[in-house]
């Protein structure tokens, strides 16, 4: 039995949350990882490097649920293998699973939604769910302006979340807030007030 078959097996097999198999074991991209889908979820097996000159270690995760849906909606491999199970958050609201590139995370409120690339990474720096800005509301999306009458992408991509917005640009990523959580009552760039003008010059466009 492999290694995924042995995890299926644990989490209670045809019986379990994850229902029965409904495709044989596949790679995943062009790397080692590998996973097998089954009614409700799927299990994914990957090589992780445990750093500082520790070696590599191989783990098995499971994703499943709405988590799991967003997960299919975006592709096998838009933010990698799984970096955990599905987790409950902190504040026992939400629920998440953390991936290679990005995150899913899920509440009953705000449903399943990625964050992923530089976005994430400010994310993470500020705190995730239990900051000021709580949980995406939005997978990331890119902002649009006209050009000659036709809609064309900017080089902006944004993910909304319960309390703000988070902003990336070639310059890095930035946190703005709702007018009413400001003093002054007004869109403001938190940590760059420069960029603020040009990320709400197409804000009202996308």
């Amino acid at each position: 039995m492999s290694v995924i078959g042995e995890r299926y097996e644990q989490l209670g097999g045809a019986t379990g949350f994850l229902g029965a198999p409904v495709s044989d074991e596949q790679r995943l991209g062009d790397g080692p990882s590998r996973y097998c889908v089954y009614q409700r979820g799927a299990i994914y097996w990957t090589v992780q490097d445990l750093k500082e000159g520790n070696g590599l270690t191989t783990q098995t995760y499971e994703v499943h649920g709405e988590i799991w849906k967003c997960l299919q909606a975006l592709g096998p491999d838009f933010v990698g293998c799984p970096l955990s199970d599905e987790t409950v958050c902190p504040d026992g609201r939400g629920r998440f699973n953390r991936f290679q590139r990005g995150s899913i995370y899920w509440t009953l409120e705000t449903q399943a939604h990625e964050v992923h690339g530089g976005i994430h990474d400010k994310w993470c720096k500020i705190g995730r769910e239990q900051s000021a800005l709580g949980y995406p509301i939005t997978n990331e999306l890119r902002y649009t302006t006209e050009h000659e009458g036709i809609r064309v992408p900017t080089g902006i991509v944004y993910n909304r979340f319960e309390h703000g917005t988070i902003s990336w640009h070639a310059d890095g990523a930035h946190v703005t807030y709702p007018r009413e959580r400001l003093d002054p009552p007004e869109y403001r760039e938190m940590d760059h007030p420069l960029y603020n003008k040009a990320v709400f010059r197409v804000r009202g466009l996308h």
